[in-house]
C-alpha cells in the first residue's frame, strides 16, 4: 500500500495572496496536475513553514493539532487535525446529497450539484445571467473526493485498496489543500475552507470554474426549479 506525507504550508486566506502563493509553489500556469513536493511517506514528520508577517498584526501561525488518533471509523488518519479534516469534509459532501450546493464560482456563473430524483450525482451550470448552459453527470465531484477515499479505508476490501493513496497539507486553521490521485500518477490540488463544519470556500485551478468558488448549501426555489427539469 502506497505511503502518504503530511507537509504543513502557512498562507493567507485572501484569494490575491492564495493566488501569488499558487504561482510561487508552480501550481499556476501548468497544464497538468502538479503532484506534491515530496514523495509520498507516512513515517516523516511534517514540517513547519514561515510563520505569518508580522506586519499583518496576526503574529505567528497556529500549528496544527499533531496529536495521534486510534479511530477505527477513521482507519485512514493518523493526526488529529487529519481527523477533523475528514469529518468536515465527510459533513459537507452529505449535505451536498441531501440539500445540494451550490458554487458561486469566481468568473460569475454558478454551478448546481447535488442529486436528482434518482439518486445520480447531477452538475448544472448557470451562465452570470442565470441562464442553463450545461447539464450532466460529474465523474467526480470537489467536495465528495475525501468521502470516496473514507470509503475505501473503510470497506471490507480495504487491505486491496489504496485507501491512504492522498495529502493533506494544513494551511492554516479551517484551510486545507488536498492531494488525491484521480486516476493518474498525478495528484489534485484542491483548497478547502471551512466554516461552522461544512466547506465554504473551495478551489481547484485545473478545474477552472472552480478556481476560487464560494460554497452554499440548499438551492433557492429557482434553482431547485432549474434542478428538477434536468434528466440526466
Amino acid at each position: 500500500m502506497e505511503k502518504r506525507t503530511i507537509a504543513i504550508i502557512a498562507v493567507s486566506a485572501l484569494s490575491g495572496v492564495l493566488i501569488g502563493a499558487l504561482a510561487t509553489l508552480g501550481l499556476v500556469g501548468g497544464g497538468s496536475t502538479a503532484a506534491p513536493s515530496q514523495s509520498p511517506s507516512r513515517s516523516e514528520s511534517p514540517t513547519t513553514t514561515a510563520s505569518k508577517d508580522p506586519s499583518d498584526g496576526g503574529g505567528s501561525q497556529a500549528e496544527p493539532d499533531m496529536s495521534t488518533v486510534s479511530d477505527p471509523n477513521f482507519p485512514e488518519v493518523r493526526y488529529q487535525y487529519e481527523l477533523d479534516f475528514f469529518k468536515m469534509a465527510l459533513a459537507s459532501c452529505g449535505a451536498l446529497k441531501s440539500k445540494g450546493a451550490v458554487f458561486s464560482n469566481n468568473d460569475g456563473s454558478v454551478s448546481l450539484i447535488g442529486l436528482n430524483s434518482q439518486g445520480t450525482l447531477v452538475q448544472v451550470n448557470l451562465d452570470q445571467s442565470g441562464a442553463v448552459v450545461a447539464s450532466f453527470a460529474p465523474e467526480a465531484e470537489l467536495i465528495c473526493g475525501p468521502e470516496g477515499v473514507h470509503e475505501a479505508a473503510t470497506s471490507k476490501w480495504a487491505d486491496q485498496t489504496y485507501s491512504d493513496d492522498f495529502h493533506l497539507d494544513w494551511m492554516m486553521e479551517n484551510d486545507y489543500c488536498w492531494h488525491q490521485h484521480q486516476g493518474a500518477a498525478s495528484m489534485s490540488n484542491t483548497y478547502f475552507t471551512f466554516e461552522n463544519g461544512l466547506v465554504s470556500e473551495v478551489s481547484d485551478m485545473e478545474r477552472s470554474e472552480f478556481a476560487f468558488s464560494k460554497v452554499t448549501f440548499g438551492f433557492s426555489k429557482t434553482q431547485a426549479a432549474l434542478f428538477s427539469k434536468v434528466k440526466i
